[in-house]
């Protein structure tokens, strides 16, 4: 059955062939009307393909039928976006894109080779020398080809993660709730599907790639990568600099000099483009150089000053860096000081215009992925010494004038993101003394400290643009050894939003030993914040499964506490509490008894401290509510109800009805009740949780733990169909989130719920049984229902 979109996409295919001869007969205009109208009736019928090809064919329809009708298009970024479609951004074809036919040639005759086997293609050359350009331009005139078009960021793996990730979702696939999940599910996902091109960009670390495809499999996979692959499983060939005539060609484009429409013939009799041949030669055909070049005389260009004179004054300051002695030896030596005498030449230029040049700063310390514009925006008090402009409305457009018209920093109006190449911020990098390196890092972090929240935020996502940036400060925190409060603080929230939203837990355990470190050196081998990290060291060792290293961390933060406050101070308390859910997990209820009585003693006995702020005062409600599970567990039910019920109502009168440790009071009364076959008090608990989740919002966590809930409920009343409803539900809705322990707990349920009665094929339940523990990685040696891991009741 062929697509909506596919029949649209072979009627601009027979357009495109006619296109020569609309031009000839000067009847383009026939050409864009017609695919105006393609492109409208597709909007119209609002059916979209879910293949990749087919997508970007539309927008390709799109682009081509005019700027006014592609801005009105599905395809044309938004001003006002979801922060997470900064993830998406990739880089897009340069307008300037000249020459290649031999590689575009190669590249797709060695794709083409034996239709229905693998194929791995490497395209290998240094930073700048045009790999991603010419990646994209065979997307261009290929991409409708397959029916699945993927483009991964592979440059570090968190880009390799996400870019995995969205693939994933993107496909609907389950297990989206860590890596590894994403990781295994899409390789059966490539081993089961055909006609697809996998694009890993700037791929360094082959290895990565090779972990991301299946063994067997028969997709088209394009690797660019400054490594020099060679040998099985790649087919490689290594892109070199441009030939000279398209050198020249292409910087009189970048230049201005010529449209892009125009060829060399139309200029070669002229004294500019003498000069332009003696600079494109200077600069040995590397693309990169050749890009600061035409941007620095196009951006230079004005009625005083001809075109030639411009170059022939570039020239002699691009010849005056000694350049022109290295040409005979040629290599990556002549295009690095190519590169760098370019750039330093843009760079000095935009010199008086300060706020230009600190960006330009700022943003080589951060990732090479995509940096949002509210990052300094919303930091501007911060900065205001760096960028004076900052507080007026324009000053995005100001600065982007100056440093993008250069080339040095790239800005998409869409994404109101700025990227940098590598290279350029490595040169940037180098021209910036240690004094100066270790200001901007120090005043980076203030920012993002400013702008990163507690792992806790229940707006996360709209900060895990964020998150590569604080990546590459840690990178620059441990190579210029800062050693400071805002390091610590950032590391070890870094290390927490890795564990509770990435699902990349055994980088937040390193992160954790870091931030333990800092926090020594700043604060002294004992401190409150260094117990504070070594507490959630051991709660990222009991998501790994490693219960001896959870308990041997938490014991540490216990003792630390003991010796710095005492044995009835609150800090005291929360470390019983995370002992205490410890061994709740493990089954061990004595043990677990033991550490929230307690706590309990600590927060209600005879000595209990002052509460000081409301936050305190909640977090006692909850170690009430973990002592009422503790005379449950004792047969104490009718003291264990009264507190439940008081815990709740004092903790709803702190924090709200709907606030996420209210709702957790709820579940654990509505679990009471549920145990205790008191049914009409268990479904109105239930429903209440219900409800008040969904006030906090439709689609969290607290309302999958709630439909869970009531599924087990109405198990406990016979009527399976119903229960296996709302499971169901409850795991779609999990999926969607991306909750891993949620998953886990929805699964042995449904399991539980279709092995016990018989409901399903054994096939269904052991998937549902193999699933949860792959997701669980078997922690603590547990093979059911994990109890609530993430319980706020520490």
């Amino acid at each position: 059955m062929i697509s909506y979109t596919q029949e649209l996409k072979e009627e601009w295919s027979i357009l495109k062939g006619r296109i020569p001869f609309l031009r000839d007969t000067g009847e383009e205009k026939e050409y864009k009307a017609t695919l105006q109208d393609i492109l409208k009736r597709a909007i119209k019928a609002g059916k979209f393909s879910s293949r990749l090809g087919d997508r970007h064919a539309l927008s390709m329809i799109a682009y081509e039928a005019g700027e006014e009708i592609y801005k009105d298009s599905d395809f044309y970024p938004r001003t006002e976006i979801d922060e997470l479609d900064i993830l998406a951004y990739y880089p897009v074809p340069t307008d300037y894109f000249t020459g290649r036919d031999d590689y575009l040639k190669k590249l797709h005759e060695r794709l083409s080779e034996s239709p229905g086997k693998q194929k791995l293609l490497a395209i290998c050359g240094m930073g700048g020398i045009g790999k991603t350009q010419l990646a994209l331009r065979y997307l261009k005139y290929h991409a409708e080809e397959f029916d699945y078009v993927f483009l991964v960021r592979a440059g570090s793996q968190w880009d390799l993660d996400e870019g995995r990730r969205r693939i994933a979702e993107f496909l609907n696939l389950s297990g989206l709730d860590n890596p590894e999940g994403i990781k295994e599910n899409l390789k059966k996902w490539l081993s089961s599907h055909h006609n697809w091109l996998l694009i890993f960009d700037d791929a360094d670390n082959v290895e990565w790639v090779m972990d991301s495809l299946p063994s067997d499999h028969d997709g088209k996979i394009i690797v660019t990568t400054r490594k020099n692959i060679f040998g099985e499983p790649f087919q490689s060939f290594a892109l070199s600099g441009m030939e000279n005539e398209d050198s020249v060609l292409f910087l009189l484009r970048r230049a201005g000099i010529i449209d892009k429409n125009s060829q060399l013939s139309d200029l070669e009799s002229t004294d500019s483009y003498k000069t332009v041949r003696k600079i494109a030669n200077l600069l040995d055909g590397y693309p990169l150089a050749i890009e600061q070049a035409g941007a620095y005389i196009s951006k230079e260009s004005s009625d005083e000053l001809s075109h030639k004179e411009i170059m022939e004054a570039y020239f002699q300051a691009i010849k005056n860096t000694g350049i022109s002695n290295m040409l005979a030896f040629g290599g990556e030596d002549i295009r690095h000081a190519s590169a760098t005498a370019t750039i330093n030449l843009s760079l000095e230029k935009i010199g008086n215009n300060k706020d230009a040049t600190n960006l330009i700063e700022a943003c080589a310390f951060l990732s090479t992925s995509p940096i949002p514009v509210s990052l300094f925006i919303k930091g501007k008090s911060f900065i205001r010494d760096e960028f004076s402009r900052i507080d007026s409305e324009d000053w995005v457009d100001l600065v982007s004038k100056y440093a993008g018209k250069n080339s040095l920093l790239y800005f998409d109006p869409g994404h109101r993101v700025f990227s940098m190449h590598i290279v350029v911020q490595r040169i940037v990098l180098e021209k910036i003394h240690t004094d100066r390196k270790k200001y901007w890092i120090e005043l980076l972090l203030r920012i993002i400290n400013n702008e990163f929240p507690s792992f806790r935020d229940p707006d996360w996502r709209e900060f895990i643009c964020i998150y590569p940036h604080v990546l590459a400060l840690i990178e620059h925190i441990e190579e210029f050894s800062i050693v400071s409060y805002e390091a610590a603080r950032i590391i070890h929230e870094a290390a927490q939003f890795a564990i509770q939203i990435m699902g990349t837990i055994q980088s937040s355990i390193n992160m954790f030993e870091l931030a333990i470190e800092l926090r020594k050196k700043y604060f002294g081998d004992r401190h409150a914040e260094v117990a504070c990290s070594l507490n959630a060291l051991g709660a990222a060792y009991l998501r790994l499964g490693k219960v001896e290293k959870a308990e041997k961390y938490y014991r540490k933060a216990l003792t630390m506490r003991i010796e710095l406050f005492g044995k009835s101070h609150l800090h005291t308390a929360r470390s019983h509490s995370s002992l205490g859910r410890l061994y709740r997990y493990l089954g061990k209820h004595d043990e677990a008894i033991k550490q929230f009585e307690q706590a309990w003693k600590i927060g209600f006995g005879e000595n209990a401290p002052e509460i000081r702020n409301p936050a305190d005062e909640a977090r006692r409600e909850g170690w009430k509510a973990n002592w009422a599970w503790c005379l449950a567990k004792k047969g104490e039910f009718a003291e264990a109800e009264q507190l439940y019920l008081n815990a709740y109502k004092r903790r709803a009168s702190i924090l709200g009805g709907n606030h996420v440790q209210v709702i957790e009071n709820l579940r654990e009364i509505a679990k009471f009740y549920t145990n205790r076959k008191f049914f009409d008090k268990a479904k109105d608990y239930w429903n209440l949780a219900l409800s008040e989740s969904e006030k906090f919002n439709p689609l969290n966590v607290n309302v999958v733990k709630a439909l869970d809930g009531q599924a087990r409920l109405i198990e406990a009343q016979s009527d399976y169909p119903e229960a296996q409803r709302l499971f169901e539900k409850a795991l779609a809705m999990a999926r969607d989130l991306q909750s891993r322990f949620d998953i886990i707990i929805v699964l042995n349920h449904l399991a539980d719920l279709l092995e016990n009665h018989e409901i399903d094929s054994r096939d269904r339940c052991a998937t549902l049984r193999h699933e949860a523990a792959e997701l669980a990685n078997l922690p603590l040696g547990i093979t059911g229902p994990i109890d609530d891991p993430e319980s706020p009741n520490e």
